[in-house]
């Protein structure tokens, strides 16, 4: 009986969850014109390319938890770039934009979210399609710009795409660059920064961590370059 009814407590738990970040979601695009609150399953994304199939569904990020995802993050995010690696429709971007980073740039590989992206852009104000670039490219070959930058992840591709995203990262920090922090929600293959000396597990503060693990239903992870 107290299994059951745990089980149940954990189920009502994870809907109500839901319902607040879909109702959160919502506000947030009502507020700023823009469609993001939807998902979209990697059959209908119109990707040609072999990593078709290890693509996932697009999903929002929860606007409610974005802040507190980024709390590893060291210093003023007006010195930063922000790059989201795979960011659907652009709901991350405007997130950052409206946290003041001097740059946000978005990588897609579905044609079809790119252009949802960039139609919200275009329902922006100036500021923000200033701001905020779209890039249609491939994650594993994408250039980072030579910026300090957080690259923020929101399980967009499988273990074996992300293996080389990985990768692709360490290249890319073999540029100069003085800091890199990592943002990976729903880290279902965080293991493969773990076991690389190249990445550091940064830790959350104890509160952020404590309201992460009772919102954020799918966790998050962060990394920096070493």
């Amino acid at each position: 009986m107290q299994f059951q009814q745990s089980n149940l407590f954990e189920r009502a738990h994870k809907f109500s969850i839901r319902r607040l970040d879909y109702a959160f979601g919502r506000l947030y695009d009502s507020r700023k014109s823009i469609r993001t609150e939807f998902v979209q399953h990697p059959d209908e994304l119109e990707i040609n390319s072999p990593n078709i199939e290890h693509a996932v569904e697009y999903q929002p990020t929860p606007s409610f938890l974005f802040r507190s995802m980024l709390a590893p993050v060291e210093g003023p995010f007006s010195d930063l770039t922000f790059i989201d690696l795979g960011c659907g429709p652009g709901r991350t971007l405007f997130l950052a934009q409206d946290l003041g980073f001097k740059r946000c740039v978005g990588v897609e590989l579905s044609p079809l979210l790119c252009r949802a992206a960039e139609e919200n852009i275009s329902n922006s104000p100036a500021a923000t399609r200033e701001a905020i670039e779209i890039v249609q490219a491939d994650a594993t070959n994408f250039s980072i710009p030579n910026d300090d930058c957080v690259i923020f992840m929101f399980e967009p591709f499988e273990q074996e795409v992300m293996k080389q995203v990985a990768q692709n990262i360490i290249s890319s920090s073999s540029k100069p660059r003085s800091r890199a922090t990592i943002i990976y929600y729903h880290p279902s293959s965080d293991w493969i920064f773990a076991n690389n000396d190249a990445f550091q597990r940064l830790r959350y503060p104890a509160w952020q961590k404590s309201f992460l693990a009772a919102f954020a239903e799918h966790g998050v992870s962060a990394f920096a370059i070493r």
